[in-house]
């Protein structure tokens, strides 16, 4: 690990939100090497990945990871509120 996540603070307000939303998910586009794609095995891989991970480690959040195949498949995901 390059960097060691600094762990966040949040406030009241911040950590009444996370408690009532629970995991937060984020569309991963298979389309974009090297900033995002799965791997063979199904792994969520590339720098926003690792920026991902980084700030799970930094605030204790939960990540989901909604595969799509590309940008109009995310943007649907956004809209029918399922990302």
């Amino acid at each position: 690990e390059l960097i060691t996540p600094k762990k966040i603070s949040f406030t009241k307000e911040e950590l009444s939100w996370i408690r009532n939303h629970g995991e937060i998910t984020v569309t991963g586009n298979i389309a974009y090497p090297p900033l995002a794609f799965f791997t063979e095995r199904g792994e969520y891989s590339g720098i926003i990945s690792e920026y991902i991970e980084y700030i799970k480690k930094s605030t204790g959040l939960d990540f989901e990871i909604v595969r799509t195949d590309d940008i109009n498949d995310a943007l649907e995901s956004i809209k029918a509120d399922s990302a």
